[in-house]
């Protein structure tokens, strides 16, 4: 693993070793999922999985880039960290790890994680394409991505509550995203500046490498990414952790490598999503970062009237999304403008 350079995920089988398999991964997502693991043993640190099996009942072992795709074997799974190797053999699971200080292979203690999510997400149910039916999603997707977040008095957002100060004294926010994610931000930019009076930037995350871009201790950097795994969000933000600047993850996947790395964030909550053309992601995402700028700039009196504007515009938005749906496809051609 030291010889090698770039992201990768690696998964080896031999002949040789008929009951053995090896993994590793630097940079690029990779998943263990592990069946047959009581729910009350699921929290454990684990060096060996036969610790955590009780039913006697075979295990099975699932990798994976994607949690959507283990979703229908298991919810028992390990997020693998970069330079971790995983080794299987005959049933039991050992996670070693490069140590720099004595240069050989240590043992780690991991805990397993629980899945929080059910198969019907992954399926199309009723629908043609999976497109149409995250469109239709979106009244639920919108309403759990405010759900015991956005109230009368205003927002309570805890995945934040404890570097709100350090959020008000930014000198800059940074966007940082890709594609869709990028263009969510821009369109929540102008809710944060209106609302907090902190100059927002926005950074493509693969341009801003290429430049290496100026980035300060002063500013607060906001990683925009639906997976929570794109490979130029996350180099970009190692980049922004070097330069030392608050790093905030905005991401619909628990447990992602921009969850993990980041010094806080907001999860959007919107499910899963498998259309290649992002719709609930997107729309959950903008008004994940409007909570954003009203938790900001709550402490200003001078946009309290505007601020209950936004509130009440953001709470009708289910409702308005659902009465859209129940449109018969030939009023769907109109257009139409809500403001908030």
């Amino acid at each position: 693993m030291r010889q090698l350079e770039g992201a990768y995920a690696l998964i080896f089988k031999s002949p040789h070793y008929p009951n053995e398999l090896i993994a590793c991964k630097r940079g690029s997502t990779l998943i263990l999922g592990v069946n047959e693991v009581s729910d009350q043993n699921s929290a454990k640190s684990f060096q060996n999985v036969k610790s955590l099996t009780t039913n006697g009942n075979p295990r099975e072992f699932f990798f994976s880039s994607d949690l959507c795709a283990i979703v229908e074997h298991t919810k028992n799974y390990l997020a693998i960290e970069d330079n971790e190797i995983i080794h299987i053999k005959d049933g039991s699971v050992s996670i070693l790890k490069f140590d720099k200080e004595k240069e050989k292979p240590a043992s780690v203690q991991r805990a397993l994680s629980v899945l929080e999510m059910e198969v019907e997400q992954i399926k199309k149910g009723s629908y043609d394409h999976f497109m149409q039916k995250e469109i239709h999603e979106q009244p639920h997707s919108l309403t759990t991505t405010m759900r015991g977040r956005l109230k009368d008095s205003g927002v309570v957002l805890g995945g934040l509550k404890e570097h709100l100060k350090t959020l008000r004294r930014s000198r800059r926010v940074i966007f940082i995203g890709c594609g869709t994610s990028y263009n969510a931000a821009l369109a929540a930019r102008p809710f944060v500046e209106e609302l907090t009076g902190i100059p927002v930037t926005m950074e493509v995350a693969s341009d801003l490498l290429d430049r290496q871009g100026p980035i300060y201790r002063e500013d607060t950097a906001v990683f925009v990414s639906q997976s929570g795994e794109t490979a130029d969000t996350l180099l970009a933000l190692e980049y922004a952790l070097e330069k030392g600047a608050l790093c905030v993850g905005v991401t619909n996947t628990v447990g992602s490598t921009l969850s993990r790395k980041t010094h806080c964030g907001i999860h959007i909550n919107a499910g899963c999503e498998i259309g290649v053309a992002s719709t609930k992601a997107y729309t959950s995402q903008i008004v994940v970062m409007a909570m954003i700028a009203l938790a900001i700039g709550s402490d200003q009196l001078s946009t309290q009237p505007r601020r209950e504007s936004i509130i009440t515009g953001l709470s009708s938005l289910p409702s308005m999304k659902n009465w859209i749906n129940d449109l018969p496809c030939s009023q769907t051609k109109c257009r139409f403008t809500i403001t908030i």
